[in-house]
């Protein structure tokens, strides 16, 4: 979870971010945009990332590995938003 900081993040906005089921199936989602939530104290990073799927397959919520050369592998936590939309949501302990 090191590598999922709101600033790794902004960089990957437009690109594509690997979802894999627990199945084995696997779908990529656009990384699309990243939220500031309310920080509280300087220790925590609290914010939203947005991404958006594909017309004809909805993501169901629950937990799901995600993957990016960038970041790694990390199971996150998924909702969606709308019928394209999904939102992670992350309060981390800045390292």
């Amino acid at each position: 979870m090191k590598l999922y900081t709101i600033n790794n993040l902004i960089a990957l906005l437009g690109e594509h971010i690997t979802l894999t089921d627990s199945q084995g199936s696997r779908l990529q989602l656009v990384i699309h945009s990243v939220e500031q939530g309310v920080q509280r104290v300087p220790e925590w990073e609290a914010f939203a990332l947005y991404l958006l799927g594909q017309e004809n397959i909805r993501v169901p919520q629950g937990s799901y590995l995600f993957e990016h050369p960038a970041l790694g592998a990390e199971t996150l936590f998924i909702s969606p938003k709308s019928q394209l939309e999904y939102e992670i949501v992350f309060n981390r302990r800045v390292d």
